[in-house]
């Protein structure tokens, strides 16, 4: 391919890009399915932050975080997902890892470098 042939984006194309699809994921053990999508940079940078304390990272915060931030549908919050079954949210986190690119071990250190 020339690199005449490739375009250019503009900041509006990568703006408006649909780089964060939906994906349907089947939680049984909830009567049906929740809609998991990759994160975003920003709250990536959250999550890092948020489960990070004096340069050690809470493997138990970035579970539940990757799942607050990960499930787009139905709206989660810290109070319902404390009192959930951890081998299911912890499922789930691990699928979102997956839609994110990353394994558990890749996770825990994106968390200690960023």
């Amino acid at each position: 391919m020339l690199v005449s042939d490739i375009k250019v984006l503009s900041a509006g194309d990568i703006a408006t890009a649909l780089d964060r699809t939906e994906e349907l994921y089947d939680v049984p053990e909830w009567g049906g399915a929740v809609k998991l999508r990759p994160l975003s940079l920003a709250q990536r940078d959250e999550l890092t932050q948020l489960s990070t304390t004096d340069g050690k990272t809470d493997g138990q915060k970035i579970v539940r975080l990757l799942v607050l931030y990960g499930v787009s549908e139905p709206p989660l919050t810290d109070d319902i997902l404390k009192e959930k079954a951890y081998a299911v949210v912890d499922r789930i986190a691990n699928k979102i890892m997956q839609l994110n690119g990353l394994n558990q071990e890749a996770a825990l250190t994106a968390a200690r470098t960023f």
